[in-house]
């Protein structure tokens, strides 16, 4: 059985296991700066934010295999980003690779006894 020390070991080591894996991301955070005068529409501006992350992809579709992921069918394109526990993901969608544009389409808490990293299932938009 999983102790609450195994858990806090676990989590500590997180860097450790992902030494010399992890890639920069530049995501753009959506805000509301206000609302139009006329239309009372809201007003959303974006900031860059980065993130170190983990990217993967996802091995099945390279056998021509039709996968599913919490319910999302895959496509050929889509990746698997891993982020860090303390990563702040609120009102962020996009995020640029390698000159490419992806859009998250599920995000999942993950790790053993306490969430210790959000994994993302991103799908190329251009």
């Amino acid at each position: 059985m999983l102790t609450p020390e195994d858990i806090q070991f676990i989590k500590d080591n997180r860097l450790e296991i992902t030494a010399n894996r992890t890639v920069t991301i530049t995501a753009q955070r959506v805000t509301q700066s206000g609302k139009h005068p006329i239309t009372g529409e809201p007003i959303e501006t974006t900031e860059p934010v980065t993130f170190e992350v983990v990217l993967k992809d996802i091995d099945s579709l390279r056998s021509g295999e039709r996968s599913t992921v919490e319910g999302i069918e895959l496509q050929s394109d889509d990746i698997l980003v891993s982020f860090f526990a303390d990563a702040d993901l609120t009102n962020i969608t996009d995020f640029e690779y390698k000159g490419k544009t992806y859009r998250f389409v599920a995000i999942d808490e993950r790790g053993i006894g306490q969430t210790n990293r959000f994994e993302v299932i991103a799908r190329l938009v251009r």
